[in-house]
C-alpha cells in the first residue's frame, strides 16, 4: 500500500535502502507491525520510524487501495457469510471515515525492543 507521500515502489525502495527487505523483515500481526532490526541497521531507526509515521497516518486511500485491502482481509480470515457480506458492502468513504476516527496517535502504542549490549 501507498501514503500521501509515497508509493509502495518508493517506500519498497526507501526500505531496501536502508538494509530490510520488506517481505523478510516485515511482519504484520493484527494491529501489530514489526521490524526486524540489527545492530548495524539502528542508525536507520529515524528513518524507518518516518516511513512507518507514512504509512499509519497518511495511507494512500484509493479505491484501488481499499479493494487490495478487502481482497487481503477476506483471503486472510475466516468470515460468516454475514461478515463477508459486510466487508464487501463497505464503502470507501466508511472505510476513510473509519481510518480518520480511530487510527490517532491517542489510539496507538509504540513499542520499541531490542538488545543492549
Amino acid at each position: 500500500y501507498g501514503t500521501q507521500q509515497f508509493d509502495r515502489q518508493a517506500i519498497t525502495e526507501q526500505l531496501n535502502h536502508l538494509g530490510f527487505d520488506i517481505d523478510a523483515d516485515l511482519y504484520v500481526e493484527g494491529e501489530n507491525l514489526q521490524f526486524g532490526l540489527a545492530n548495524d541497521q539502528l542508525k536507520s531507526l529515524g528513518h524507518l520510524l518516518t516511513l512507518v509515521q507514512q504509512l499509519v497516518f497518511s495511507p494512500l486511500l484509493g479505491q484501488e487501495e481499499i479493494e487490495l485491502a478487502r481482497h487481503h482481509l477476506l483471503q486472510a480470515f475466516e468470515w460468516t457469510e454475514e461478515e463477508q457480506l459486510a466487508l464487501q458492502s463497505t464503502t470507501a468513504n466508511e472505510v476513510r471515515q473509519f481510518y480518520a476516527k480511530w487510527f490517532k496517535p491517542e489510539h496507538m502504542n509504540l513499542t520499541l525492543m531490542g538488545f543492549k549490549d
